[in-house]
C-alpha cells in the first residue's frame, strides 16, 4: 500500500500526478457539459474547468472577468463547489442557478450577489461538490486546466492565457 505520491529520484519527476491528471480530465469529462455552467466564445482556443462557489469572493472576481477570458478564446465550465457542505446556503443558491431556465443569466445574477429565487429540481450539485473533493479540490475557485492541472485560485485573464499556453507547448513536445 502506498499513500501518497511515487516520485522518481533519479529524474526528479512526480508519477502519481500524471495518472491524477489523466483521472481529472476523464472524471469531468464523464459530467459532460450538459451538467455545466459554460461561457463560450465565439472561437474557442482553450478549456478550463472551473470549480465554483457563488458566494466566493474570488470566484466572483473572475467570474467578473469573463468577458475577458472569452475574448481570449478561453471557455469557462462552472462546475458547483460550495465549500460550506451540502444544505448550506452556497449550496441552496448553486441549486438555484442549476435549476433556473437560463443558467448562465442565473449564474452571472448569483455572482453579483443578487438573490434568486429558490428553485429546486433534479441536479448535479452535490455530485459535483464530491467530485470536487475527491479530485483533490480544497478551496475555490480551482481552474483544471485541459491536462487535468489543477491551478488554484483566481488569476487574471491575461496570466491566465499564458499558464495555458505553457501548458499547451508542453504538451506537444
Amino acid at each position: 500500500v502506498l499513500a501518497g505520491d511515487l516520485i522518481d529520484l533519479k529524474n526528479g519527476i512526480n508519477l502519481t500526478e500524471g495518472v491524477r491528471d489523466k483521472a481529472r480530465v476523464s472524471s469531468i469529462e464523464n459530467i459532460g457539459e450538459v451538467n455545466m455552467v459554460v461561457f463560450s466564445p465565439k472561437q474557442v482556443k482553450h478549456t478550463i474547468t472551473v470549480f465554483t462557489d457563488i458566494d466566493c469572493g474570488y470566484c466572483r472576481k473572475l467570474h467578473n472577468e469573463m468577458a475577458s477570458y472569452n475574448k481570449l478564446g478561453i471557455k469557462v465550465r462552472y462546475l458547483a463547489y460550495p465549500r460550506a457542505g451540502v444544505g448550506s446556503p452556497s449550496y441552496k443558491k448553486a441549486v438555484s442557478v442549476w435549476c433556473a431556465a437560463d443558467k448562465q443569466k442565473a449564474m452571472t445574477e448569483a455572482k453579483n450577489g443578487k438573490d434568486l429565487p429558490e428553485k429546486s429540481c433534479e441536479n448535479p450539485v452535490a455530485s459535483q461538490f464530491a467530485l470536487g473533493k475527491n479530485l483533490g479540490v480544497n478551496g475555490t475557485p480551482a481552474i483544471v486546466l485541459a491536462n487535468g492541472q489543477i491551478y488554484p485560485g483566481y488569476a487574471p485573464a491575461d496570466r491566465l492565457i499564458k499558464v495555458l499556453e505553457q501548458v499547451e507547448q508542453a504538451a506537444k513536445k
